[in-house]
């Protein structure tokens, strides 16, 4: 049964990470803040709000 709406589009990007072999939350958050982000500002502002620690930041790098 497919969703509608915002609960829809967010678990077609969770289904496309784990397709992708993003396997740990931190890494479909971080994919899921990217694709629904506007522009690269908008990608940014995301990922800086998303308070992450030292560890999780290191497969943004």
């Amino acid at each position: 049964m497919k969703t509608g709406g915002l609960a829809g589009e967010l678990q077609a990007l969770e289904d496309i990470a784990v397709e992708q072999k993003m396997n740990t939350q931190v890494m479909k958050i971080i994919f899921a803040s990217m694709m629904t982000a506007d522009d690269y500002v908008d990608a940014f502002e995301k990922l800086v709000h998303l308070s992450l620690t030292k560890a999780q930041v290191r497969p943004l790098v």
